[in-house]
């Protein structure tokens, strides 16, 4: 006969620790790999919001193909228009659904008779947000309050809308220099049309956070702040 030299509770005692032990080997890589998921999670953010903006480049682009000039978006005169979130940034006065109702041939705002769009064309369509409270990655129409200002704004996956620099002074570049500082005119701006920008993670333009990059800094050296910009 086989005697058992641990008693019932001494072997409720012994799972009970290596359960605990288990536990505590998890948390421990939880803790390892939450930085890298973390990492790739917003480097995943990053390309969707780069591609989404060579969209929204596309789509501008097309609509003065068709047209024969951008959008019409109020702009002190001799400037490029530009649209975006104006809570984020207090210089942009208008917001992005300004813009993205005529390209999405939706009669409201200042396309509200469809003047902007006479022949109701569709140069730009995509999802609408999932969380209308906290509106990420899509287009805001249902807003959880009907008077929001934001509604029919487009917002990148970190929950700010993104912003479009059109070139309505036709000059072949546009000014975004009150913005990024590294950008400035006339011989570093960009030398294309459209331009878009978003402000990634931080919801900051530029690095302001960043150890030796100057505030409203897109690059400084191999030093890159976390914004998305389409001419890049």
């Amino acid at each position: 006969m086989n005697a058992n030299p641990l008693s019932p509770r001494m072997q409720r005692a012994f799972t009970l620790l290596e359960l605990m032990t288990v536990i505590a080997i998890i948390a421990i890589l939880m803790a390892l790999l939450f930085p890298s998921m973390q990492m790739a999670q917003d480097a995943a953010r990053r390309a969707e919001a780069h591609t989404t903006s060579i969209n929204i480049v596309s789509s501008v682009q097309a609509y003065v193909t068709e047209y024969g000039k951008f959008p019409a978006i109020d702009a002190p005169a001799g400037q490029d228009a530009v649209v975006g979130d104006t809570t984020q940034v207090p210089s942009v006065t208008t917001n992005n659904s300004a813009l993205f109702y005529t390209l999405r041939a939706i009669a409201a705002g200042p396309n509200s008779d469809n003047s902007l769009n006479p022949r109701k064309l569709p140069f730009f369509q995509t999802t609408l947000v999932k969380n209308p409270a906290v509106p990420k990655n899509g287009f805001l129409d249902n807003p959880a309050n009907t008077s929001d200002p934001r509604k029919g704004c487009f917002f990148d996956p970190w929950g700010s809308q993104y912003f479009v620099v059109m070139d309505t002074n036709y000059d072949n570049q546009i000014d975004v220099s009150s913005f990024y500082t590294d950008f400035a005119l006339p011989d570093k701006a960009p030398q294309v049309n459209v331009g878009v920008f978003s402000l990634g993670r931080d919801l900051q333009v530029g690095s302001p956070n960043l150890p030796g990059l100057p505030a409203n800094t897109y690059r400084s050296g191999n030093t890159v702040s976390d914004d998305v910009v389409s001419w890049q």
